[in-house]
């Protein structure tokens, strides 16, 4: 063989050496890119659940701890840098970040309805009670606090969110304040799913017949929604 001829076929190797290692950079590169993306689209969405789980001194809902399976892979993409390293530690923290938020907005939907009840429900007793004199100015105003709430219940809570919940709450005590004793049992009932019919005494029904709403109330066969009364 001469030496022209091995010559080429050395630069030859080379070229293809060089090439497979450019594509191999390529790729490691492109992994890079996925991951920092995918890490990026990530953080915002864990930042915004660690600060709504801080609201209320974190009352309505308290994070699991972090998964140790996830700091490992972390670790180990963080010390090799390999595709592969990359590729578990970003599923494990996509998997992660998307099981915390859905553990957090059901647990705020859990926390509305244990505050409020239903608020489409709750709204409903407004407008039957909202023809009662002694309580009509309360029942709009409940109604109007009532009315954001059933947004809430599709997203992560924030401050403001938390002062409508606060508010709604307030004006709620506010009309029980200004209804019979009697009656307060019965109506806190039907807000939370309907009132069971013991609770449809002889006090309650004059009370319902004298501010003319008696017929805005209809009795149906079963449990109430919400459950035995306390």
């Amino acid at each position: 063989m001469s030496e022209g001829t091995t010559t080429w076929i050395a630069q030859t190797r080379q070229a293809v050496e060089t090439a497979t290692d450019a594509v191999q950079a390529q790729r490691h590169m492109d992994a890079l890119q996925d991951a920092a993306r995918e890490l990026d689209e990530a953080l915002p969405l864990l930042a915004k659940v660690r600060k709504a789980a801080e609201l209320d001194g974190s009352a309505w809902w308290r994070p699991p701890a972090i998964d140790d399976q996830v700091l490992t892979f972390l670790d180990a993409a963080q010390q090799s840098l390999q595709a592969r390293a990359l590729s578990a530690a970003t599923r494990a923290v996509r998997e992660r970040t998307a099981a915390l938020n859905n553990a957090a907005q059901s647990a705020w939907k859990q926390y509305l309805r244990d505050r409020t009840g239903d608020a489409h429900e709750l709204r409903e007793l407004m407008s039957a009670l909202g023809g009662a004199t002694d309580i009509a100015a309360a029942a709009q105003q409940l109604d109007e606090a009532l009315a954001p709430l059933i947004r809430l219940g599709g997203r992560l809570p924030t401050e403001q969110d938390l002062q409508l919940l606060d508010q709604a709450d307030a004006r709620f005590a506010h009309l029980r304040e200004q209804l019979p004793a009697g009656v307060r049992d019965f109506v806190s009932a039907a807000a939370r799913g309907g009132a069971p019919l013991d609770l449809l005494d002889s006090q309650v029904l004059a009370w319902l017949q004298d501010q003319d709403v008696a017929l805005n109330f209809k009795i149906v066969t079963g449990a109430p929604a919400g459950g035995p009364h306390e």
